[in-house]
């Protein structure tokens, strides 16, 4: 699982700002172009928006010549830009899209390669990002060729990004580089212009993503590569070329030199680090992998001592919030609770029925097209072909365009319990039209998907067998107990299934059990914002039911079990430790599944889909919780207006 919520709250647009453009003379120049129909003469005139990462306000920018794009932000907002960027212009990030899908932009981007409202975050590097004396003359959107590099060499260059970017630890999560180029240059020469990529990166192909062909760096640029995706390789012999050890003697001064220039390097990558794992919110350990830092390349010292203080400071929060309370005494009461917890899971039938019950739990793998990028998940079946699970999951794509259905691949796998793969059964996810029965939301982060079951490929992959669908657990929905055992069942990490046995914590107990654990692991706190959030900011605390757990990192969507058999959440988030402790957690939470239902039915309500409500209430006849939410969600009144927003999937963003 993510270790943040994956339904953060949506930066407000009610502080929008405008600002006016100075009449300055656009410079103009002989030039090619690409083939268009009379393009060349439209107007430049149009707009998108800018926040500043540290700041919510979002501001419109209009754009009435072509200009570079930092210059475009600077010239409409001067002051806030003084008051909220620090650094010189080669450390600044502009950002283009959101999470792992966004792609990062050159400050000497063409505006007008800018589409209309489309929203830069604004942020910054502790290192170069880019060359800082790349100058472009900014033309119109038709005389250029804009295509993405991707964060990562191509197969056999994975390991070989620092032979190729010019900074590989920025403090942002991003998936790609945005580059530009006129029609007649070379890709080396574009290369070369966007500054974002090492001054020696002079032999290489750019290797397309969607059918794996090359194009060389001396090839010149065409109309063709427009919007695509690339990825960079590098010979063979340059991968394979040992770097030389170099003897020299030095003197003392030129030692001392090199140990200052070691320890200033080592202090940026640690501050790149750090600032990776406040902004997103993830572990240390998670920051160093996604920056390409290595253990020794960071100063763990200096890291401790820095969590160390932020400890200090949550932990007045949290005796001046609640005074009189004594974690002595919640630590007693947990452990004695844990101890009652682990008796009523102990009965060999209760655990008999939750070993059957989750034969319906399956692992998720939703995998992009002509790409590498994947997410995993745990999802459950709902009843007959349906399954459950987070909403989130699909957000990377969801976001990109309406059509991204026709992107991605969906399995799900069931019996995944050893690390052999032989009795894996796998089935694929209906991708088809966008259709009712695959419908969710995104407040409650639920989304429900329809399996196909007509034939499954047999373990020696040479004939089709029919597929079983293990029986669902809507039958076993329960209400939200408030505090008791609780059973998780998933898989973590994207490994075999696994199930974890834990107490509910109950609302009054949430910042004691924080505390805690903070407690626990003063040290090795990974940052103090994510906690606040659980204290202070959680916008749906009233209906999560929480709880401490190590089932994140791919668990999402798992099923929250009690000590009855009765399933009643849906593992959704949490806030982990992660470095050094990967397997602990501050608090983890669930959303109540009596909700989620009450949900559905009324979006297949409101769709007017009878055939697939008369399944459910088929499905639900003889538990009195759904029976009785099925009454009251049919039997109302349509408040007028009141309908299901079309979107992909039918998902309801209320983000």
């Amino acid at each position: 699982m993510e270790s943040i919520p994956q339904y953060p709250a949506q930066a407000t647009s009610g502080n929008m700002a405008e600002g006016g453009v100075s009449p300055v003379k656009a410079k103009t120049r002989v030039k090619e172009e690409f083939p268009t129909d009379d393009s060349s003469s439209v107007k430049h005139g149009h707009h998108f928006r800018v926040q500043f990462r540290s700041a919510k306000e979002i501001y419109r920018i209009h754009c009435k010549r072509p200009q570079p794009l930092l210059e475009a932000i600077k010239s409409q907002l001067e002051n806030e830009f003084i008051e909220k960027v620090k650094v010189t212009e080669e450390k600044i990030i502009i950002r283009l899209g959101e999470g792992a899908e966004a792609s990062l932009l050159p400050t000497h981007f063409p505006c007008s390669c800018i589409d209309k409202d489309q929203l830069l975050i604004i942020s910054t590097s502790t290192k170069a990002v880019e060359c800082s004396n790349v100058r472009t003359d900014v033309e119109e959107r038709n005389q250029y060729c804009v295509f993405k590099v991707e964060n990562v060499g191509a197969d056999n260059t994975k390991s070989k990004i620092k032979r190729i970017f010019r900074c590989t630890n920025i403090p942002v999560k991003f998936r790609s580089f945005r580059v530009y180029a006129k029609e007649g240059m070379t890709v080396l020469e574009a290369m070369k212009q966007d500054g974002r990529f090492v001054d020696d990166l002079n032999d290489f192909s750019l290797q397309d993503n969607e059918d794996n062909t090359l194009i060389k760096c001396t090839a010149p640029i065409s109309k063709e590569m427009d919007n695509r995706c690339f990825r960079v390789r590098l010979p063979k012999d340059k991968q394979s070329k040992p770097a030389k050890k170099e003897v020299s003697h030095v003197n003392p001064e030129q030692q001392k030199s090199r140990r200052a220039s070691n320890d200033s390097q080592s202090n940026e990558e640690t501050q790149s680090v750090m600032e990776l794992a406040q902004d997103e919110g993830i572990s240390l350990r998670a920051a160093m992998e996604k920056t390409g830092v290595s253990d020794k390349q960071v100063n763990i010292q200096e890291i401790e001592e820095i969590l160390r203080k932020q400890f200090k400071g949550l932990k007045e929060l949290m005796q001046k919030r609640f005074p009189g309370q004594s974690l002595t005494e919640a630590l007693r009461v947990s452990k004695e609770g844990f101890g009652k917890i682990q008796n009523s899971f102990s009965d060999f039938e209760t655990l008999e029925e939750l070993l059957n019950l989750g034969k319906s739990v399956c692992l998720l793998k939703i995998e992009e097209r002509n790409s590498s990028f994947t997410m995993q998940g745990t999802g459950f079946v709902l009843f007959e072909n349906f399954v459950l699970t987070n909403a989130h999951l699909f957000r990377p794509f969801f976001k990109q365009s309406n059509d991204w259905l026709d992107f991605i691949k969906i399995t799900a796998e069931f019996n995944y319990e050893k690390t052999s793969k032989n009795e894996v059964e796998a089935k694929v996810f209906h991708q088809g039209t966008p259709a009712v029965t695959q419908i969710g939301d995104y407040t409650l982060d639920f989304v429900v998907l329809k399996l196909i079951t007509e034939t499954r490929m047999s373990e020696t992959q040479q004939q089709t067998e029919p597929f079983s669908i293990p029986p669902g657990l809507l039958r076993k929905f329960g209400h939200l107990p408030e505090d008791g055992g609780a059973c998780i069942i998933g898989h973590p990490a994207g490994g075999v299934k696994k199930i974890d046995l834990t107490s509910i914590i109950r609302k009054e107990q949430r910042e004691q059990a924080v505390e805690q654990n903070l407690q626990d692991y003063e040290s090795y706190l990974f940052t103090v914002y994510s906690i606040k959030q659980v204290i202070e900011k959680d916008p749906l605390a009233n209906i999560h039911v929480t709880y401490n757990s190590f089932m994140y990192h791919g668990s999402s969507g798992s099923p929250v079990f009690d000590a009855h058999g009765r399933v009643f959440g849906l593992h959704s988030g949490g806030f982990s430790f992660g470095f050094p402790y990967e397997d602990h957690s501050v608090l983890e939470y669930a959303f109540p599944l009596l909700a989620i239902f009450e949900k559905l039915v009324s979006l297949l309500k409101d769709a007017g889909n009878t055939e697939l409500l008369n399944r459910v209430n088929e499905e639900v006849k003889e538990n009195v919780y759904l029976k009785s939410i099925m009454s009251k969600v049919l039997n109302e009144d349509e408040a007028p207006g009141e309908t299901a927003r079309d979107s992909p999937l039918g998902l309801e963003e209320q983000m």
